[in-house]
Order: structure tokens, then C-alpha cells, then sequence
């Protein structure tokens, strides 16, 4: 496959899971994105994912490094910080 060129899409697109626990929104925010060079044959994706609540505003991108901005004053209880990492070979699964 060397030299192929593979169309894909190279923006990262963000999805949020929603239901309702004891009376509060809770989430899972989720981003896939996949290698940016058109002329790589990999077929990788790079799924991210966070545990958010109903405060949840955004994922930023520092460089490698993904954020999750929450709407929050100083008398809320921390944010969620639990989050999970995989790569998916979309070729072999």
C-alpha cells in the first residue's frame, strides 16, 4: 500500500454521550481523530474519551494535549478527571 494516498478526514470530531443519574446529567465526551498525512496507508483511528458532568463546555487541544473545559465556581465539587485512550486499526479491528 505504499504510496497510496488515503482520503480521509483529519479534524478531530468531538461526540457527547448524555443520561441522567440521580437527578444530574453525567457524560462521556469523545473524540476521534485519525493521521493527518494523506500519504500514510494507516488506517488508525485514535479515540479519546472523558467522563464529564452537566458543567461539560468544550475539548481544547494544547498541542498533543486534550482539555476538558467545565464550567465551574469555586464552592462545586471538582470536575470529573476519569478519561480512557484506544487506537482502532480499521483494517483489522
Amino acid at each position: 500500500m505504499g504510496g497510496r494516498e488515503t482520503p480521509r478526514s483529519t479534524e478531530a470530531r468531538e461526540l457527547v454521550l448524555w443520561r441522567q443519574v440521580d437527578g444530574k446529567r453525567r457524560g462521556l465526551a469523545c473524540l476521534a481523530s485519525c493521521c493527518p498525512n494523506p500519504a500514510c496507508a494507516c488506517q488508525a483511528v485514535h479515540l479519546q474519551a472523558f467522563e464529564v458532568d452537566d458543567r461539560f463546555e468544550a475539548i481544547t487541544a494544547k498541542g498533543e494535549k486534550l482539555e476538558v473545559i467545565h464550567r465551574a465556581s469555586p464552592e462545586d465539587p471538582p470536575p470529573p478527571t476519569r478519561s480512557v485512550a484506544a487506537v482502532v486499526d480499521l483494517e483489522t479491528g
